[in-house]
């Protein structure tokens, strides 16, 4: 669990509260550490510093975002630039073993903050 969130919440309802004290719905996603953990995981996120954040915060040590994935192959992209070295040809491309989706539920309503985040696995 992320203190800062722990701090949020305390401030919040007013009374201490630890990190351990808090599970949030994205703390299940932790459990597949054992399993994805060295694995290479694709980050979905709005935010590309959001995702390696979360993701290396649960013990994900090889995380490649949209972004980075996009300038791997800009191809994909057609419309949008890249600097030419960050180009990696597929061959030499390690494939992506899960792709995590990471979002804040309900932002349409206005919900912002990472303590409402929700990751899934596809």
């Amino acid at each position: 669990m992320d203190p800062r969130q722990a701090e949020e919440l305390a401030s919040f309802l007013g009374v201490p509260i630890r990190p351990d004290q808090v599970i949030l719905p994205s703390t299940a996603m932790a459990e597949l550490v054992a399993e994805y953990g060295a694995k290479r995981i694709l980050a979905v996120a709005r935010k590309d510093e959001f995702a390696h954040e979360l993701m290396a915060g649960y013990g994900f040590t090889d995380i490649v975002t949209v972004a980075e994935y996009a300038a791997r192959h800009p191809i994909l992209f057609p419309y949008r630039r890249f600097p030419p070295d960050a180009a990696v040809p597929w061959e030499k491309e390690r494939p992506i073993d899960a792709i995590f989706l990471l979002q804040v539920p309900g932002t349409a309503c206005g919900a912002t903050s990472a303590s409402e985040s929700e990751v899934r696995i596809c």
